[in-house]
C-alpha cells in the first residue's frame, strides 16, 4: 500500500470515513478493558495505512489469521468480527464504508468500518456477539478499519488503541501481530492451596501464546481454582485467585509447575 501524506479533507474524500478529532488528554482510568475484536486466540496482523495520514498512531487496519496480508492468496473476507467490549450498535448515517459504532457507555465507543452482514442498528451486543463480517465496502482489500473514541467536552475524539490493558498504537508504516484475548470462562467455585515449584508466568489466558502478567515466586504458596481449569492441550491451566486475566477473573498458570497442598473444607485430601 503506497503511503503518502494527505490532508484531513482529502482523507475524508478518499476513504469515506468520518473526519477524526483528537483527544488532547485521556482519562485512562475510565477506559473499558478493550480486547481485539476477534475470537479468543485469533492472531491478528495490524498496521497503520497511508490513508490514515494525520492519525496514524490511533486508527488500525486489521487482518486476522495471517502473518502477512500482502502475500498472494490471503483474504480476510468474511471473517467474523466481535465488539471490543459489549454495548449498543449505532450506524453512521449516510456512510459509504458501512461505518458503525458500538457505544460502551456515555464516554467510550469503538468504530468498525468496511464490514458486511452487520447486526441491526440499535442491537445490544456482548463481547461474544458476531457484529458483522470483514468485507471491502468502500475500500479495496478486505480488512477491518478499527478505532477507539472517547467523548471529551461533549465531542467524540480519537485516542490511541489499547488491548488487554496495553497501548498498541503504531506510527507511520508500523505493523504488529497480536493475539486476541477476547476470552471468557466460568470462575472456579473451589479454591485450594498450591505451591509454585518454579518461577512460572501468569498468563492472561490459558496457553503459552498469551501475554504474561508477571511471574509466581518459586516456593510461595498461592490459592488456585481446583475446578474451573482450562486444558487447551495436554496441560491443565489453573486460574489464580487474584485480579487480572483477560476476562478480569484472574490469570492462568500451567499446572505442570504447581504442587497441590489442599486446604479448605471443599478441597480434596
Amino acid at each position: 500500500m503506497r503511503r503518502t501524506a494527505v490532508s484531513v479533507a482529502a482523507l475524508v474524500a478518499m476513504t469515506g470515513l468520518p473526519a477524526p478529532a483528537h483527544a488532547a488528554t485521556e482519562a485512562l482510568a475510565s477506559r473499558p478493558f478493550f480486547q481485539l475484536p476477534f475470537a479468543c486466540g485469533t492472531k491478528v496482523f495490524t498496521d497503520s495505512a497511508g490513508s490514515h495520514a494525520g492519525y496514524v498512531d490511533k486508527a488500525l487496519d486489521m487482518y486476522p489469521n495471517t502473518g502477512n496480508p500482502y502475500s498472494g492468496g490471503y483474504s480476510a473476507d468474511g471473517w467474523e468480527v466481535r465488539p471490543a467490549v459489549g454495548g449498543t450498535v449505532r450506524y453512521l448515517s449516510g456512510s459509504t464504508t458501512n461505518t458503525m459504532y458500538v457505544e460502551h457507555n456515555s464516554t467510550w465507543r469503538t468504530m468498525y468500518a468496511h464490514m458486511k452482514n452487520r447486526v441491526k442498528n440499535g442491537s445490544k451486543v456482548t463481547r461474544s456477539t458476531v457484529i458483522g463480517r470483514i468485507g471491502s465496502v468502500g475500500t479495496g482489500k478486505p480488512h477491518l478499519h478499527y478505532e477507539q473514541q472517547q467523548k471529551v467536552n461533549g465531542t467524540w475524539q480519537l485516542v490511541k488503541p489499547y488491548f488487554n490493558g496495553k497501548n498498541r498504537s503504531l506510527g507511520s508504516g508500523g505493523r504488529q501481530i497480536l493475539t486476541s484475548h477476547s476470552c471468557t470462562h466460568p470462575k472456579p467455585t473451589v479454591w485450594c492451596r498450591y505451591r509454585a515449584e518454579k518461577a512460572v508466568n501468569k498468563r492472561s489466558w490459558a496457553g503459552t501464546k498469551y501475554e504474561s502478567e508477571g511471574k509466581l515466586t518459586k516456593g510461595t504458596v498461592y490459592v488456585f481454582g481446583y475446578n474451573g481449569y482450562r486444558k487447551p492441550g495436554s496441560t491443565v491451566w489453573r486460574r489464580l485467585k487474584s485480579s487480572g486475566g483477560a476476562d478480569g477473573q484472574g490469570p492462568f498458570v500451567s499446572g505442570n509447575h504447581l504442587k497441590y497442598l489442599g486446604g479448605g473444607t471443599s478441597c480434596p485430601t
